[in-house]
């Protein structure tokens, strides 16, 4: 996709991104288009933050809202606020749906949302009773007295706690060759590790499951969510690969 092609799409927004103005771009994109427009957006966000700071109540996740909305804004608008260089005020921009951009994909299906099978690769649960705002999870505090009750911990057997987090769809779908004969694999932020520790389940040496307990500061903290979850799916895809290999890995 040239330069020139992409911003006319971004024209198509009208200078804004949001659910809707979004969902009219992806419908007009093949799948190949909507990943060059989508790796195009990730470049210009990424190159407006480097140039632009933003202020302390949109750090993380919500500052690439921002430059999000400032790329809808169209190319003019963009150039001048990369030259200029100067903080970006939220006041300005109408940022507050401007993830939807962030997220551009095929259209084949909702189960490919993210260029993922309809399956996952990684199930993802959130198992903490504090959670980001764009976090949505079933937990509560009625399933963690059953599950403290229980004593149930991260043990896959007990069916995964619905969850969902774009950040953590968006650092998935950079992770596109998963081995086929690796175990089960699983994502679950919840207390009891002081750092990111994987979990093979029911045995070590047959593992069928492997998942890895991600403690909940390590996201909560983060500047960006997707950089530390494309982190640790790093480390898990690795885990699986050994695995898949036969070769020994520790619990």
């Amino acid at each position: 996709m040239t330069p020139e092609e992409f911003w006319a799409h971004v024209d198509s927004l009208g200078g804004v991104a949001d659910d809707g103005t979004v969902e009219d771009l992806v419908e007009r994109l093949s799948t190949a288009e909507a990943e060059a427009f989508a790796e195009r957006v990730e470049v210009l966000v990424e190159e407006l933050l480097r140039a632009c700071d933003v202020p302390g109540t949109h750090t993380g996740d919500t500052a690439e809202w921002l430059a999000a909305a400032v790329i809808a804004a169209g190319r003019e608008t963009y150039e001048a606020t990369l030259a200029a260089g100067e903080p970006l005020d939220p006041e300005r921009w109408s940022w507050d749906e401007a993830e939807a951009l962030l997220v551009v994909a095929p259209v084949e299906g909702e189960d490919e949302a993210f260029g993922l099978p309809a399956t996952p690769p990684v199930t993802f649960q959130w198992l903490h009773l504090t959670s980001p705002d764009d976090v949505e999870t079933a937990y509560d505090e009625n399933v963690a007295e059953v599950t403290g009750a229980l004593g149930i911990g991260p043990d896959p057997a007990f069916g995964p706690v619905p969850a969902s987090d774009p950040a953590f769809d968006r650092a998935l779908a950079r992770h596109q060759d998963w081995p086929t004969a690796a175990p089960q694999l699983h994502l679950a932020v919840m207390e009891g590790f002081d750092e990111p520790t994987p979990t093979l389940w029911p045995n070590v040496e047959e593992p069928e499951h492997v998942v890895l307990v991600v403690p909940p500061p390590m996201l909560l903290e983060a500047i960006n969510r997707v950089e530390v979850y494309d982190w640790l799916l790093t480390g898990l895809e690795g885990l699986a690969r050994e695995l898949a290999g036969g070769a020994p890995a520790d619990a």
